[in-house]
């Protein structure tokens, strides 16, 4: 009973096997196989567009910070006079921009990380191209 399980499983394998030793590929169709599987080309495309998000979230430092306020005030005490209510409203708003020298130096640092990653990855595809 045993060997015909494992001669039912042994077949199953090689009828999911065999088919794909079957397949014909053109020297174009397995560069772009190759490019497409390639562990050390996703991993080097990961780098990239973490040097590419690192690029722009460097210019976050030049937004400029922004804040509002609202304030409502009224008397704990009920009015003498008939619609005479003392309400006190004020607002307000608070916009400060710091530059310093220091947030052009991680922008600029930034963006070689960014060209130098490019450069990589562009390497990384022309040696799985040409091997």
């Amino acid at each position: 009973m045993k060997k015909f399980f494992a001669g039912i499983i042994f077949l199953a394998f090689c009828s999911l096997v065999l088919p794909a030793t079957d397949m014909r590929l053109t020297a174009t169709d397995a560069v772009q196989m190759a490019l497409e599987n390639n562990i050390s080309l996703k991993q080097a495309q990961i780098s990239f567009n973490s040097l590419k998000r690192q690029k722009w979230t460097s210019y976050g430092g030049l937004i400029p910070s922004v804040n509002g306020s609202f304030t409502i005030h009224s008397p704990n005490e009920k009015p003498v006079a008939p619609l005479a209510y003392d309400y006190t409203l004020s607002a307000g708003v608070n916009i400060s921009w710091t530059i310093t020298p220091m947030m052009f130096t991680n922008i600029f640092q930034a963006k070689l990380s960014y060209d130098s990653g490019e450069i990589s990855y562009e390497q990384a595809t022309r040696s799985i191209e040409l091997s």
